[in-house]
């Protein structure tokens, strides 16, 4: 929790020296050691950084730079890019970061408008580094305001700013006032993201969460961790209870939206009740893409992108199989792949285009890929796809379209997913 309370540290650049004393207290203040010298050689954790900027005629005599430092948003978007729940808003304002959960994705570098955080090493793993607020830091304020000496840094109150969203809650009859609640179909980023907007702007108003999730608001982004043993279900969560009764939301787990009603305001779920809504956001993600293949009904084939087809493979994997086949060679493919080699499983993994990670790396950086694999008991069938999934009752082996026969245990589809939006179905809402 942040000692200041609701305040954020401003950057007045034309007030800033380039001295570096900023960032030498950063440095200091997170160390174990406290010295300098042995803070830089030693430890070197370097929550703040500093940006350079570059002339096409020259203007200036010195480089010109100024500090880049955490603003700790009022609508944090790191916060709602971040897939594992590593980065939270506290009740004070603090936007901190759990470099345990954070497994290097980099999304909230893409997310900061502020450039405020970086990809680092640490400890063998990439992890984003951002500054913290000086959480346990005894000063009178964050290290870095009081080692400035031009006051280019200062603390101060967090001013809230005018949101689109506040109108956006205003028009079509609804209001702030109303009694209807807000429905969220969708546990995911963007639902608990909304919940935040929402309280931004209306600190009252009703909000219903409904996802069909029984294990409520998880990050799919680990579920190859949880698959192969590195992660337990409860590290899965990221918003934990906690969240929601801070915010006042009812959270319906294992509910589904079956039906929207845009005419009468109302949602159907999957038990027949009827819920009115004063604005009905859909934020039910994207669903797995299986092509037409045979055998699809067979024990031991699934598909992986939630924890309930997670916890099933695992605990099937576990019991039957030694050999696996992975169809997709994709960002979730090839985590799955390499999730099932640290479990000791044969894995082979089946890519109709020519190399794997096609849409993500060329030539080389798939190869660079394929070099780090080699020795963890996976091999790559390219320009090749699964045309049938062969046993009695249960997987025993795939056919490919090249009419190569693969003996397996299990059939893990993991070609990604396309839009869930099965709700908007029967309706006038058109879907792009």
């Amino acid at each position: 929790m942040s000692r200041w309370g609701r305040k954020r540290i401003r950057i007045i650049e034309e007030n800033c020296v380039l001295c570096h004393l900023c960032e030498v207290a950063c440095v200091v203040a997170h160390s174990n050691s406290k010295d300098p010298i042995k803070a830089y050689k030693s430890e070197g954790l370097r929550f703040a950084q500093r940006f350079r900027l570059l002339f096409a005629e020259p203007v200036f005599e010195n480089p010109v730079t100024f500090p880049a430092i955490c603003r700790h948003c009022e609508h944090p978007f790191c916060v709602d890019a971040c897939v594992t729940g590593a980065l939270e808003k506290t009740e004070e304002g603090a936007v901190v970061s759990n470099l345990v959960r954070c497994i290097g994705c980099g999304n909230c570098v893409v997310a900061c408008p502020h450039g405020a955080i970086r990809l680092v090493e640490l400890g063998g793993r990439r992890v984003a580094l951002k500054c913290d607020l000086c959480q346990g830091w005894e000063g009178e304020e964050p290290a870095c305001v009081m080692a400035c000496p031009n006051r280019a840094l200062v603390l101060e109150e967090e001013g809230k700013e005018s949101l689109p969203l506040e109108a956006l809650l205003a028009t079509d009859g609804g209001s702030p006032e109303s009694s209807s609640p807000y429905v969220i179909a969708g546990g995911g980023p963007a639902g608990t993201a909304a919940i935040r907007g929402i309280r931004e702007v209306d600190e009252e108003g009703r909000i219903i969460l409904i996802t069909p999730e029984h294990l409520g608001c998880y990050s799919k982004a680990l579920l190859a961790h949880y698959l192969c043993g590195e992660e337990s279900e409860e590290g899965l969560i990221y918003k934990a209870k906690e969240f929601f009764h801070r915010n006042g939301v009812e959270v319906l787990l294992g509910r589904r939206v079956v039906r929207l009603d845009p005419e009468r305001k109302r949602v159907v779920l999957d038990d027949g009740e009827e819920v009115e809504f004063r604005k009905f956001l859909i934020a039910t993600g994207g669903k797995p893409f299986v092509p037409p293949m045979k055998g699809l009904d067979k024990e031991g084939v699934f598909t992986f992108t939630d924890f309930e087809k997670a916890k099933e493979a695992r605990e099937f994997i576990e019991a039957n199989a030694k050999r696996a086949v992975v169809v997709g060679a994709g960002f979730i493919g090839m985590e799955v792949a390499e999730a099932l080699s640290r479990m000791g499983i044969e894995t082979t993994v089946v890519e109709i285009a020519p190399r794997i990670l096609i849409r993500a790396l060329d030539d080389r950086g798939a190869q660079i890929v394929l070099d780090l694999l080699k020795g963890r008991q996976i091999s790559f069938r390219t320009g090749d796809t699964v045309e049938e999934i062969m046993g009695d009752g249960r997987v025993k082996a795939v056919r490919l379209r090249s009419g190569e026969v693969l003996d397996c245990d299990a059939v893990i589809i993991a070609i990604g997913v396309v839009p869930n939006t099965e709700v908007v179905e029967g309706t006038t809402i058109e879907v792009g």
